[in-house]
């Protein structure tokens, strides 16, 4: 029996407050408790739980469509389902046949980025509307409306928590003085291919891989001087393997939100600027059939009203903003900005959408249905050809890139009896429904120039993580079979008679995984030493760097190793050219009111390594932190972050920075033995503290001389340094900004890396790639009987870049003055 929706209707009794007003904001386990009952009195609605967020909170998605599809909730996902099969296309009778009588899905996503609150505020009122409006009844008879109130709900209580506890002070109205996803902050919507983050994995694995949408509403928000709302379509460039109508789609459905908008009388509505879609991994549903609507409106503070005059609005086009123009018809001539206006611009991008693909219903199913059966019938008949892992130099990375691929509904088969192709490969054949999303992140592909890029360039996946891919000739290929578990497991446990007496264990250092072994086996008491010098035994060379087992402990490291996919070889016990290994004392420093996502994403790699480390802050370092540290590790951030620039907003504890005393502390710290390893930004704002004798050439030209927004650069490692043990061959890494050192002719200073001097961008854009080449990528500076390790880009970026974890992993884990064998 329906509970009377009457009782949960005034807004207002409901949550104190109404949602949208001035200096409100409606905290997520109220909004929770309500979202769970209003299912309960209307057969329009049901919601369910997903899944859980980072910190353990829950997901919540409200189906919303007429009363009988939701009753055949089972049949509309078996439906969607057969999306994902190739033979669906292939045979045009029962293709048709599935198409008649389904529903368009729409997706409406908000708050992923927590200080954007205005999504998630507008969504009690929206799904009451839903709910009892006979308007939107008549709509969900022909589509079906799937809400993810808030991607993100760790960080919405984290700004609802500081907005009410700041109210009425110097920092009212501003982002909390901490990452609002503690591993990822604003990057948590860059995830959508690499799916690290826990709400990535349960939106992909929970909502896109189950409802297939055919169009994802994303609601944001962006500066506070912007156009008051920007829309598709979108900017260039297009991403090479993007089917042409979902740009087409974008842009139709972008054309219809603004004429609605102008209908309204809706001032600082612009499109086609500011945004383009050109990676997978912010445009996970562009490869698979689904357009996405990017709706930005302008921030106001947080949920506290603002005032903005016409002439501080930015324009972003040769037309100021004050006057007409084809992207901004209607001007914006400044005033009063509320939180209130936020909400009803996003209202009626969803009005119109929701009314545009229940009109044309068929034609979003068709259109859906056609552009993943071209991809099917491409001309490019051409498959992707994974060797074995046990022949990559990194198994655990070429296991993850093949579960990428998975994850993103890719079928891949393994060859067997083929003349060309050795047989355990994986292949990846380009006819298959979502075969443009393997050929995204398979392709090398040239960025295009001309276009100011709005993320980094590349996302070549193979590049980035190490991994050894090949493209063939489908025709050539003469057999495959399905793919099975045993096919992703390279290395098994070694059985009792491979062990000999005094043998030691090997593990190859050459993985981006295998810290985490070494760690495991550190942490459960295992001796580990390292080779300095390679190791010839039992007619094998093991590479310098090698991590070594000494110890008893070599069952059990070796059993985590197979589960690890890390390669391990059971060697002769030698003495000779290793280094005893200590657990490394590893501090990381926050600058507190950071807006740095790379905090967040050291974190996530310090864990993922498996290293144990200690938050520090500015505070600490003045309370002695550093007595209890060997290493210090200052994520890439701003200089105006570092030199806490915001003095006047946020509570004083928030904002020493690197103060005058905290520097001199460091120096003194660094002198006497400490090692600070410091990465991109973080290198500049440390240099007058520390009194760094670096010099950064790249900071002297001007953007159109040399600019880098994120390019896989090849780093080169040289021979015989600490920092490259084990690794032998040129990496890729992710290089942004004006980053590279030039290092004086000095015994205390090494270049540990550099960046090539040819061939120096292996993937993406870099304008002036000339003043790149050459330069140091990782220097070393010796000050006193301490260290300071300045790398020019960030080997953990994002926890994309596999193939440069392993310089990061030596940088923590060199042993300095440690006690070294060379008899």
């Amino acid at each position: 029996m329906l509970i009377n929706l009457r009782d949960y209707a005034n807004l207002e009794t409901v949550f104190d407050a109404i949602p949208g007003d001035d200096r409100v904001l409606i905290d997520w386990e109220p909004m929770c408790a309500w979202i769970d009952t209003v299912p309960e009195a209307s057969d329009y609605l049901s919601s369910q739980i997903v899944g859980t967020s980072t910190d353990g909170a829950e997901l919540r998605m409200i189906i919303a469509s007429s009363p009988d599809t939701l009753a055949n909730i089972d049949g509309v996902i078996a439906r969607q389902a057969l999306l994902a099969s190739p033979e669906l296309y292939r045979d045009v009778s029962s293709s048709h046949a599935m198409l008649a009588g389904g529903k368009p899905v729409v997706l409406i996503t908000a708050g992923i980025h927590a200080t954007e609150v205005g999504g998630v505020q507008m969504m009690p009122e929206f799904i009451l509307d839903l709910a009892q409006s006979e308007r939107y009844h008549d709509l969900l008879e022909k589509i079906i409306v799937l809400i993810v109130p808030t991607l993100n709900p760790d960080g919405m209580a984290l700004v609802h928590d500081w907005y009410r506890q700041t109210l009425g002070t110097p920092a009212e109205g501003t982002a909390p003085p901490a990452l609002y996803h503690q591993y990822a902050g604003h990057d948590n919507n860059r995830d959508w291919y690499q799916q690290h983050l826990q709400e990535t994995q349960v939106v992909v694995d929970e909502i896109h891989r189950i409802w297939h949408p055919h169009v994802v509403i994303d609601l944001h928000q962006m500066g506070q001087k912007s156009p008051r709302y920007v829309i598709p379509p979108y900017i260039d460039p297009a991403e090479l393997h993007v089917h042409p109508l979902i740009y087409q789609l974008a842009g139709e459905l972008g054309s219809k939100i603004s004429a609605d908008h102008m209908r309204a009388g809706n001032r600082g509505v612009c499109s086609g600027v500011m945004f383009d879609c050109y990676s997978p991994t912010r445009a996970y549903m562009h490869y698979h059939g689904g357009v996405r609507i990017l709706a930005e409106a302008a921030s106001c503070g947080i949920a506290s009203p603002i005032h903005i005059d016409e002439s501080e609005i930015n324009h972003f086009s040769d037309t100021p903003a004050s006057f007409p123009s084809v992207h901004m018809p209607l001007p914006f001539h400044g005033g009063t900005w509320h939180l209130a206006d936020i909400i009803h611009l996003h209202r009626q991008t969803i009005d119109t959408v929701l009314q545009e693909v229940a009109d044309h219903a068929d034609r979003w199913i068709t259109d859906q249905w056609r552009m993943l059966s071209d991809q099917v019938h491409t001309h490019d008949r051409g498959s992707w050809v994974i060797p074995p892992l046990r022949q990559q130099l990194d198994p655990a990375a070429a296991r993850e890139l093949i579960e990428i691929l998975q994850r993103g509904d890719v079928r891949i088969d393994i060859a067997q009896d083929d003349p060309l192709i050795q047989d355990g490969s994986f292949v990846i054949s380009l006819q298959q429904p979502f075969g443009s999303y393997a050929n995204a992140l398979l392709n090398l592909v040239t960025y295009p120039p001309g276009n100011k890029p709005y993320d980094v360039t590349s996302h070549c996946l193979p590049v980035h993580m190490g991994v050894e891919v090949r493209y063939h000739d489908a025709s050539m290929l003469e057999g495959v079979r399905e793919l099975t578990g045993e096919d992703l497991t390279p290395f098994q446990p070694a059985t009792a008679a491979e062990i000999r007496p005094h043998a030691w264990l090997a593990i190859d250092p050459r993985s981006s995984s295998s810290i985490r072994l070494v760690n495991h086996a550190l942490r459960t008491g295992s001796k580990v030493v390292r080779s300095t010098k390679s190791i010839f035994s039992q007619n094998r060379i093991v590479p310098a760097g090698t991590w070594l087992i000494t110890d008893g402990t070599m069952w059990d490291v070796m059993a985590h190793a197979a589960n690890m996919h890390v390669r391990t070889w059971v060697i002769d016990n030698t003495a000779r050219n290793t280094i005893e290994i200590v657990p490394p004392r590893i501090g990381l420093y926050d600058p507190e009111h950071t807006s740095s996502s790379d905090f967040g994403w050291l974190k996530l790699w310090l864990e993922r390594a498996g290293f144990d480390y200690q938050v520090v802050t500015s505070e600490e370092v003045i309370h002695g932190a550093l007595d209890d540290l060997d290493t210090l590790l200052f994520p890439h951030a701003s200089t105006d972050i570092y030199a806490a620039k915001n003095r006047q907003m946020y509570p004083q504890r928030y904002t020493r920075g690197i103060s005058e005393r905290v520097g001199s502390i460091l120096r003194t710290w660094l002198h006497q033995g400490g090692h600070i390893i410091a990465f991109e930004d973080a290198v500049t704002a440390l240099k007058k503290p520390l009194n760094l004798d670096l010099a950064m050439p790249l900071a002297k030209l001007k953007p159109h001389t040399f600019s880098s927004s994120g390019a896989a650069v090849r780093i080169v490692p040289s021979a015989g340094d600490d920092l490259t043990l084990g690794i032998e061959e040129p990496f890729a890494a992710m290089h942004i900004g004006a980053h590279g050192f030039e290092l004086r002719d000095s015994g205390h200073q090494i270049a540990a890396a550099t960046f090539a001097r040819k061939g120096t961008v292996v993937s993406g854009l870099i304008e002036g790639e000339e003043h790149l080449a050459g330069l140091c990528a990782v220097a070393q500076l010796a000050l006193g009987v301490g260290h300071f390790t300045a790398f020019a880009f960030r080997p953990h970026f994002r926890t994309q870049m596999l193939a440069s974890e392993p310089i990061l992993t030596n940088a923590i884990m060199q042993q300095f003055g440690s006690r070294q064998n060379k008899s």
